[in-house]
């Protein structure tokens, strides 16, 4: 499918929505394949890369508000395990997918220190060799 402005700029808005790249392609016959949309990224058609790419940061904007709503959605008296399985699965792949597309704004923080032996500064010696 040729690339179209009018459906490009519909996608990127639906993503910045936090709908998936697939249940766009597959919302209407209009739409071309998701290969395609990937295809205009990767080849940065008529400027769609940087577009979709901050569209795609939106999407996690977006699942994070998703993230609190569900949290906070009231389960109906009486709710079975089934469903607040449901609503953990929801709240977990969306965290899941927002720490690995977006590592430094979702990801978790991970600090190192290294010291020498009994807590004291590290020391670091070498021989020369001959």
């Amino acid at each position: 499918m040729a690339y179209s402005e009018l459906i490009a700029t519909e996608i990127i808005t639906r993503v910045s929505n936090g709908e998936t790249l697939r249940a766009i392609c597959r919302s209407h016959d209009e739409f071309p394949d998701e290969s395609t949309v990937r295809q205009w990224y990767s080849e940065n058609v008529k400027g769609f890369a940087p577009r979709y790419a901050r569209a795609r940061e939106a999407q996690a904007e977006a699942w994070s508000d998703e993230i609190i709503e569900v949290a906070d959605a009231e389960l109906k008296e009486g709710a079975n395990r089934d469903e607040v399985n449901r609503a953990r699965l929801r709240v977990d792949t969306r965290k899941w997918l927002m720490a690995k597309l977006h590592p430094r704004s979702y990801g978790e923080k991970i600090e190192q220190q290294i010291t020498g032996k009994g807590g004291e500064p590290l020391v670091i010696s070498w021989k020369a060799t001959p």
